[in-house]
């Protein structure tokens, strides 16, 4: 009874001993084979890179690595358009739009988590809470070269309250101003149905749009804003 107790111990053993051996031949193998793999990532990317440079000369000429000046952000898929004031705009639309292209009058500090100028160098907010004045940047352009005038900030918000234009998800957020008019060439002012603690963020188009140049996105027709791209 003793042998065969001995003998069952001694199966399980060399049993759990293979095991144990296959696997550390399975993992030695694993590492070898995603060794192999890698090298054989890295190859099919430099052929890709030299048929590149290749196929596109001027493609050598530019630095070897990236020197902090220049930002690679891969989406999965292309965003359905360019105007974040539109149904067709989509989160990958608002990413590449609102901050990277297009700026607002006051911008979140992400350290203080208050907010500070971007195209506006300054507001005031008049006693009541009735009115919200923003004095902008005279040395602000668009891509262009086009300044930043009151015009494109009155020409944003118009356009965004506009009922033909398909910006309702955006457009709710502006219900309780007013009016809006140009004091000056860099100068507009906002006039609230009522005072609200909200009234500087949503004026300031940090969260909605970014400021449009009225002098790219103007339509004569609601349909052909409303296709831009």
């Amino acid at each position: 009874m003793n042998n065969r107790g001995a003998a069952k111990g001694l199966a399980i053993f060399v049993s759990l001993a293979v095991i144990l051996l296959l696997q550390i031949v399975l993992l030695v193998r694993s590492g070898r084979l995603d060794k192999r793999l890698d090298r054989l990532e890295n190859n099919i990317v430099s052929l890709t890179q030299r048929q590149h440079e290749t196929e596109n000369p001027a493609v050598r000429k530019g630095p070897a690595v990236n020197d902090g000046s220049r930002l690679i952000w891969a989406f999965r898929v292309e965003p359905r358009t360019l105007n974040p004031i539109c149904a067709e705009a989509d989160i990958y639309t608002t990413w590449i739009t609102i901050t990277y292209i297009l700026e607002p009058l006051l911008a979140y500090d992400f350290d203080s988590g208050k907010l500070k100028c971007c195209l506006a160098k300054s507001y005031e907010v008049s006693a009541d809470g009735l009115e919200v004045s923003f004095e902008l940047r005279d040395d602000a352009h668009f891509s262009d070269g086009t300044a930043v005038t009151a015009e494109d900030v009155i020409f944003t918000f118009q356009t965004i309250i506009n009922p033909q234009i398909d910006a309702a998800n955006i457009a709710g957020q502006y219900a309780d101003v007013a009016g809006v008019e140009k004091v000056g060439e860099y100068v507009v002012k906002f006039r609230l149905k009522q005072p609200s603690f909200k009234a500087i963020d949503k004026l300031s188009f940090c969260r909605s749009t970014g400021i449009l140049p009225r002098h790219i996105y103007q339509f004569d027709s609601p349909e052909q804003f409303n296709k831009h791209v």
